[in-house]
């Protein structure tokens, strides 16, 4: 009895809604990444890669770009977390030979890069580390989700 009222029994071969089933899988197969997509992803997780091992102890380059934006040094250590957690993010979808994966993961980090970008040139600190770090890896990180999306669409 629940409030007044009688509360009839539960028959437990009665569904309100059908069972949830997952096509993921269907998906997936239907939508593999060629070689030329699964190399741009490789080539983006490798950097990435080795960009977070690299920031674990920032060579000058590295601390000179961050000091010449102002990012503050206690919060360093975010960066190589979203960079290792980003490599590990493509490196399971190119395993899994999963474009949506992949591709959440370099939109991901072209959002990274272009908001990298945009700090960059708010600073005024556009030297050659602006050029060849945040621009080269800006590039590589949109051509790789414009190639992923492709591949999941």
């Amino acid at each position: 009895m629940l409030m007044g009222r009688v509360v009839p029994p539960v028959d437990p071969s009665a569904r309100c809604a059908p069972p949830i089933t997952s096509d993921v899988h269907h998906e997936r197969a239907q939508h593999p990444m060629n070689t030329s997509t699964l190399v741009l992803v490789w080539l983006l997780c490798a950097s990435l890669a080795g960009d977070a091992l690299l920031s674990l102890r920032p060579p000058t380059f590295i601390s000179d770009c961050l000091h010449g934006v102002g990012f503050p040094r206690e919060w360093w250590w975010t960066l190589v977390v979203i960079k290792a957690l980003a490599a590990i993010g493509l490196a399971v979808g190119a395993l899994r030979n999963d474009p949506g994966v992949a591709a959440t993961v370099a939109i991901g980090t072209t959002a990274y890069f272009g908001s990298a970008a945009i700090t960059h040139i708010r600073a005024r600190f556009t030297g050659s580390a602006f050029w060849i770090n945040c621009l080269a890896m800006l590039l590589l990180s949109t051509l790789t989700a414009g190639v992923t999306v492709a591949a999941y669409l």
